[in-house]
């Protein structure tokens, strides 16, 4: 990369070619600008059109969160409008619901940052338009991105293999 090198390209780049994963799910607002370089990256580094490089180019998709999804109402069948995030937070949390008494998604010990994100995550406001808006109390000094980064991760197998997700909450 050129002098203005980041941690976070250099991190996606080597991630990248560890795992060659089929889609990046990245965070529209704060990760635009990033996506936009990676992806030119990607075009003129030069390497064959099947390295891992080359692809990313075709795998990183912005998600913005604030953007209105429309979606069927599971009771209802009516089309109904949502944002991204309450989308995303709504899939997301049906991985803690107990199913015949097991919570079928747990994380380890070590995990400290995204344990304590997942149990103050909450809906601070809801708007004039009825809009939720999600986050931590200022109190609380927490981050979002590891929260974050867990929803997107979640987002891009509900998109992209939903079948999966489907399993996954069921069993």
């Amino acid at each position: 990369f050129p002098s203005h090198d980041t941690v976070a390209k250099n991190t996606l780049v080597s991630l990248n070619r560890e795992w060659q994963p089929k889609h990046w799910m990245c965070d529209y607002g704060y990760g635009t600008s990033i996506m936009e370089e990676l992806k030119l990256w990607s075009i003129k580094n030069g390497a064959p059109p099947s390295h891992p490089d080359s692809l990313l180019k075709h795998i990183i998709e912005p998600v913005n969160f604030g953007t209105f999804m429309e979606i069927e109402d599971p009771f209802t069948h009516e089309e109904i409008k949502k944002t991204t995030k309450a989308f995303i937070v709504s899939q997301v949390s049906r991985l803690f619901e107990p199913i015949n008494g097991m919570i079928p998604i747990t994380f380890s010990d070590e995990d400290e940052e995204l344990t304590n994100c997942l149990e103050n995550y909450k809906v601070l406001n809801i708007t004039s338009r009825g809009v939720e808006q999600y986050g931590f109390d200022k109190k609380d000094g927490i981050e979002d991105h590891a929260i974050d980064a867990f929803m997107l991760a979640c987002y891009g197998v509900i998109k992209y293999y939903n079948e999966i997700f489907r399993k996954i909450v069921s069993t």
